[in-house]
């Protein structure tokens, strides 16, 4: 049986920042099996709101895609 001691307060390893880069964070999106079933939600046209007002609903949908179930 081997044996092996470490002082205290060495430092035993080093965390560098990782980038993701916007094009493979895309890529992994157009990827999600989420988009089919978003594909499937429809909102109401008949209320009273803008067009701008459907698109930040869109978008808020999009941001939590991941409380759908696939």
């Amino acid at each position: 049986m081997n044996i092996v001691v470490i002082s205290p307060r060495p430092i035993i390893c080093e965390l560098q920042p990782v980038k993701i880069e916007d094009k493979v964070f895309n890529e992994m999106e157009e990827e999600s099996p989420y988009h089919d079933v978003f594909g499937k939600v429809t909102i109401d046209t008949n209320t009273e709101l803008i067009e701008e007002q459907h698109q930040q609903i869109k978008d808020l949908l999009l941001k939590h895609i991941d409380i759908f179930q696939r």
